[in-house]
């Protein structure tokens, strides 16, 4: 009995005696966010075999020598701290240590900054680099912007159906505070400017037609003009051009010509212009002699007939006694000799 006491007794206090030899310093380290390296001491008795574990894939312990324990560990990319538990163990005894790795600072980069899309319909996308987590949003109705994965932006836009080009921003909110704004610039259309039709054919008697005017232009300012003095040329509104014109009494038919241009403002340069005829048909041919007959006396003398017409005319005369010439335009005169006969 005395025997196995005293076996127990020289156990323990050889226990005793080596937790008091055996020791790693310091009970913990911390270190930065950046990959790097630190190192543990150890103080144990001379040719005590001893060894090192790790938890953490993200860290290397190793013996370097019998009193100093290197630890190698990567970049944390979170922005939350982390530890990892380093156990140092011999015969009968263990000690674990710790090393506490703080939290990266926050980022969050989104590129490009912008994008230049056409005026059509379409979609485009940010590539997004983050530690954090982040949401999106968009300014314009026109566009939307949504979250497709941890590092990608999809944006979808309508078409610009104005001349002129517009922009949306997108804004990128992660946690922690950090934000990130990128712009999506849509070119406008291609303007145009069109009067329809490019002609217009009406009748020789006096009236009326319209042209009209379209054009993808905001609040457009034009002009209209004509170059006759049988048809007039007027802006009706926005979007009409009226004319009015006046009978053609010739056989012949004519043409004026509409000219309507846009002015950048009223004093500045002409941006369009687009020219329409207006052709006028001839009238029917007419010719009328009044009266239709003239009655005169025995004696020598001369008389007129009154020439109405649209065209041009001659006269001639069936007897030896009597001359008809044309004296103008418009009449006929007519001499005439004595009639002896009863």
């Amino acid at each position: 009995m005395k025997r196995i006491i005293l076996v127990v007794i020289a156990t323990f206090s050889f226990s005793t005696a080596l937790l008091a030899q055996f020791d790693v310093s310091p009970d913990s380290r911390s270190v930065s966010a950046e990959a790097g390296t630190t190192s543990f001491s150890v103080s144990a008795p001379v040719d005590y075999k001893w060894a090192v574990e790790d938890n953490a894939s993200w860290l290397t312990a190793t013996l370097t020598s019998t009193t100093v324990i290197s630890v190698s560990y990567e970049a944390n990319p979170s922005t939350s701290s982390r530890t990892a538990y380093i156990k140092v163990s011999g015969p009968g005894v263990e000690e674990i240590v710790t090393v506490i790795q703080a939290g990266a600072t926050a980022y969050l980069d989104v590129s490009p900054n912008n994008r230049d899309v056409s005026s059509e319909s379409g979609s485009t996308t940010f590539v997004v680099s983050a530690n954090v987590d982040w949401s999106v949003t968009e300014s314009a109705s026109w566009l939307n912007a949504t979250k497709i994965d941890r590092s990608l932006i999809g944006v979808t836009y309508d078409a610009n159906t104005s001349v002129v080009g517009r922009t949306a921003y997108v804004t990128v909110q992660g946690a922690g505070g950090v934000q990130e704004v990128v712009t999506v610039c849509q070119s406008g259309v291609a303007a145009y400017f069109d009067v329809s039709p490019d002609s217009r054919s009406v009748s020789s008697t006096a009236g009326s037609t319209t042209f009209s005017l379209s054009t993808n232009i905001t609040n457009p300012f034009w002009i209209v003009e004509d170059n006759a003095t049988w048809l007039t040329a007027t802006k009706t509104n926005e979007n009409t051009i009226g004319v009015t014109y006046n009978a053609n009494t010739s056989t012949s038919p004519r043409t004026a010509s509409i000219n309507v241009f846009m002015p950048d403002g009223p004093e500045g340069e002409i941006l369009y212009s687009e020219t329409v005829t207006v052709t006028q048909a001839g009238a029917a041919a007419y010719l009328d002699v009044t009266p239709d007959s003239r009655s005169v006396g025995a004696a020598s003398g001369s008389t007129t007939f009154s020439v109405s017409t649209n065209v041009t005319w001659s006269v001639a005369d069936d007897a030896t006694w009597l001359t008809a010439t044309k004296t103008d335009g418009s009449t006929i005169g007519v001499s005439y000799n004595a009639n002896t006969s009863t």
